[in-house]
């Protein structure tokens, strides 16, 4: 159940009432789980809001790597850079965060 429960973003927990030796076991279990990463796809900035929106309800992804045709890292479009009613029309490159706003991108040079 631990492990059912992180998956959801929830803390795991182990029951009082079992003995020493298995909460270790359910301890055990717990860390020893290979989590493992969800896919994601990769978008062109060429491509349209519209089009990107499709995706996302085809994939259920909220967040979208954007590369050239190299498979160079451009940045980042997510669910709130968009609002369909407004920006179907634009390219995803004029709405996405560009690497070099993000985060990582500004801590990595200090």
């Amino acid at each position: 159940m631990g492990i059912e429960l992180a998956k959801l973003g929830s803390a795991a927990f182990i029951y009082c009432s079992q003995t020493v030796p298995g909460q270790a076991e359910m301890i055990t279990k717990i860390k020893s789980h290979k989590a493992g990463f969800r896919g994601s796809r990769a978008i062109q900035p060429e491509i349209l809001i519209r089009d990107l929106h499709t995706v996302k309800l085809e994939t259920g992804f909220n967040v979208f790597p954007v590369i050239d045709g190299e498979n160079k890292f451009l940045g980042l479009i997510t669910r709130n850079d968009y609002d369909i009613k407004l920006h179907g029309g634009l390219k995803v490159s004029e709405r996405m965060i560009a690497r070099m706003g993000l985060w990582w991108e500004l801590t990595s040079t200090i």
